[in-house]
């Protein structure tokens, strides 16, 4: 879950929500996501946390 807040953050928020969707979908979808390359954008901004 690279560039995402660390995954139980999202699955406390997720649980908070009035409907929650289920903890696996979190996941998933997590797993998926990747950052915008320059080809995708406008513009891209690129924050580090060294």
């Amino acid at each position: 879950m690279r560039g995402l807040r660390p995954p139980e953050l999202l699955r406390r928020r997720n649980r908070a929500r009035p409907h929650p969707v289920p903890d696996s979908v979190i996941t998933r979808t997590a797993d998926r996501w990747e950052p915008p390359d320059l080809t995708e954008a406008h513009a891209v901004t690129y924050i580090r946390n060294d």
